[in-house]
């Protein structure tokens, strides 16, 4: 915060987060030609590219990365069950966890599994629709094409 806001706190042109995303507001990563698409799609679209370039690049450099270094957690199985999975989470990395840090974790919402269904507005997702359907078949998270229509 400091950094952000020190000599620059009337400015708001120089602070970080804008100087990063050209003087606009921004977050996230950024990915190829994204100036390109920054201005020509909706905020929502723009989101939903970042999350599937960064699917594709998870997916592209997953076999670089050494079987046994290695883990793949779902979010749906994160918060379904938390305990578990942080627990094979810290086994994995060879952490041991106490009592207190385990105490000290923010609740993680079982309610929040398929929240986007009550989210988003048809009109959202119809939005996003061709943006992530691939990356949706690819991982498991839709059955077919029609996986809007079935929702």
């Amino acid at each position: 915060m400091w950094f952000e806001t020190h000599g620059h706190f009337f400015d708001k042109t120089r602070q970080l987060n804008r100087l990063r995303w050209n003087g606009d507001i921004g977050w996230g990563p950024r990915f190829k030609n994204w100036q390109e698409v920054y201005p020509q799609v909706s905020l929502l679209q723009f989101n939903a590219r970042q999350w599937s370039a960064c699917v594709k690049c998870i997916q592209r450099d997953w076999s670089l990365i050494a079987p046994k270094n290695r883990y793949t957690i779902r979010y749906e199985d994160l918060i379904t069950d938390p305990a578990t999975k942080i627990k094979e989470i810290l086994d994995f990395i060879g952490v041991k966890s106490s009592r207190e840090f385990r105490a000290s974790l923010p609740e993680l919402k079982a309610g929040n599994y398929n929240k986007w269904k009550s989210e988003f507005t048809d009109s959202q997702l119809k939005e996003i629709y061709p943006i992530l359907t691939p990356q949706l078949l690819e991982l498991g998270y839709a059955e077919s094409e029609k996986w809007l229509d079935q929702n």
